[in-house]
């Protein structure tokens, strides 16, 4: 195998020479090119020249004498569309609007009804000025100008206090039977500190019930509260003097209850009497003889109102 493959080789070795010395070598052909002639200098006879062939003269004449063309030429203006006078007479399109829901519907009711309510004041309230204005015109047309009566000067002032409402009910209606105007009014005023004892329960079945118990044990005085913020309550004593009221308390203790000290301020009623004097006044006379032998009566003045 060795040797076959040498020999295999040899040959191709022989036959690759032996080619080689068959064939001469082959020259590439050198083309040269013709030398550039220039345009300018070159003849040309006339037979030579395509008859029917343009010059550059003759074509750069047709250039020149062709049509310029405008830079900027007007745009002709947009004829308008032609209607057809069927398409002008038909009516338009109407579209109708979706029905509205029963909700809409009440509102659009509920602000109907409030633009009337709306309208017809305001319709009552031009007929009320136009009246007025009016009834001035007239009043001025009627009345002479050198007959002015002067403006009334009001004095007001308060009488009071007094302690019972019947006593400013009675000089009030004494006043107005002067001619006057007097009206009755009742004013709250703080009273002196007072200490209660109070023995606290639930309600006035229970305060009645600790009142019995108490009565047992020798307790004198003892009551229920019917109002204000301690009722339903046992009230077992109101002092003056916080001494008094610890006593009191101290001996209740002793006795198994449990009761409390509370300082409170007690609210009374005064009355006043309000009087507004036309230009008839009242003398000193008169006031002293209206509130009579009510004793602690002072005149403030007031503004008038």
């Amino acid at each position: 195998m060795r040797l076959a493959f040498f020999l295999l080789l040899a040959v191709n070795i022989a036959f690759f020479v032996w080619a080689q010395l068959q064939s001469p070598p082959t020259e590439i052909p050198v083309v040269s090119a013709p030398p550039q002639q220039n345009s300018n200098n070159t003849i040309r006879l006339l037979h030579e020249v395509d008859p029917g062939a343009k010059s550059m003269a003759d074509i750069m004449e047709s250039k020149n004498t062709a049509k310029p063309k405008r830079a900027t030429e007007p745009k002709k203006a947009k004829e308008p569309d032609v209607v057809s006078p069927s398409e002008a007479a038909a009516p338009p399109t109407v579209v109708e609007p979706p029905p509205m829901s029963d909700i809409e519907k009440q509102v659009a009711a509920v602000e109907a009804r409030h633009n009337e309510r709306i309208e017809a004041t305001l319709a009552a309230r031009a007929r009320d000025d136009q009246a007025r204005r009016k009834s001035a015109q007239i009043a001025e047309a009627e009345s002479p100008s050198r007959n002015v009566a002067p403006a009334v000067q009001r004095v007001c002032y308060s009488l009071g206090p007094f302690g019972l409402k019947a006593d400013a009910l009675d000089v009030a209606g004494r006043i107005v039977g002067l001619g006057q105007t007097a009206v009755e009014r009742e004013e709250q005023v703080a009273g002196e500190l007072k200490y209660w004892v109070i023995d606290v329960t639930r309600d006035t079945r229970a305060a009645q019930k600790r009142v019995k118990e108490l009565a047992e044990k020798k307790v004198e005085g003892a009551e229920v509260v019917t109002e204000g913020e301690y009722q339903g309550m046992v009230l077992l004593g109101s002092y003056n003097d916080e001494s008094a009221a610890q006593a009191r308390l101290n001996e209740i203790v002793k006795l198994g209850f449990r009761p409390v000290l509370e300082k409170r301020t007690d609210k009374k009623s005064r009355f006043w009497v309000d009087v507004e004097e036309n230009d008839r006044r009242l003398s000193p006379a008169q006031l002293k003889d209206v509130i009579g032998d009510i004793r602690g009566i002072d005149k403030r003045e007031k503004t008038c109102r």
